[in-house]
């Protein structure tokens, strides 16, 4: 019997629901997931792990399985454990909600400057679908999201910078270590 599972992966909102519906037909009780993020927050760096509080359904999923809800909320439990084990650490984290949409490369300017207004610190694909599947099978889930692009910046993966990459490995393996953590628990 799985007790605990975390991904991580370049997945989409489909491919999030098919993998949260097979890990919680296999009875997992916390879920603990990690994908790339583009942000939407001049405050956020490329380091920083973002901790997901919630997410805006805008991906033509997660709406399937709350269908009276706009948002979903991460596991507060989860939260706190992230962030307490984050500063224990001193690593650099930040916490808001996402802006979870089902079409890739297709924001406007204007579609980022209303996220970002709502303030939403990025935008993904898969973090609404994710936490929706867990909490219709009433699982535990949280989203640690690491930095790809920086679209309100325009620092995107267009222009390549070999700096940035290895923050963003760097991001990757503590992110890991925060995964394998809150496994533990």
């Amino acid at each position: 019997m799985c007790h605990n599972f975390h991904s991580r992966g370049n997945v989409r909102s489909w491919q999030a629901f098919f993998l949260c519906l097979t890990i919680c037909t296999f009875r997992c009780r916390t879920l603990y997931f990690y994908f790339a993020i583009n942000s939407l927050s001049h405050d956020v760096q490329f380091g920083d792990i973002l901790i997901v509080t919630a997410a805006e359904m805008a991906d033509g999923v997660s709406h399937w399985y709350l269908p009276d809800q706009q948002t979903v909320q991460s596991d507060r439990e989860l939260i706190e454990t992230a962030i307490n084990f984050c500063e224990d650490r001193g690593y650099s984290y930040v916490t808001g909600t996402v802006f979870t949409t089902g079409a890739i490369m297709v924001e406007t300017s204007e579609m980022v400057q209303k996220w970002a207004k709502s303030g939403h610190i990025g935008v993904d694909m898969e973090t609404a679908t994710t936490l929706a599947v867990a909490r219709k099978f009433n699982k535990k889930a949280i989203g640690l999201l690491n930095l790809s692009d920086h679209i309100i910046k325009r620092d995107t993966f267009y222009s390549p910078n070999k700096r940035r990459d290895e923050i963003k490995e760097k991001t990757d393996e503590k992110i890991r270590e925060l995964a394998l953590y809150l496994s533990r628990l």
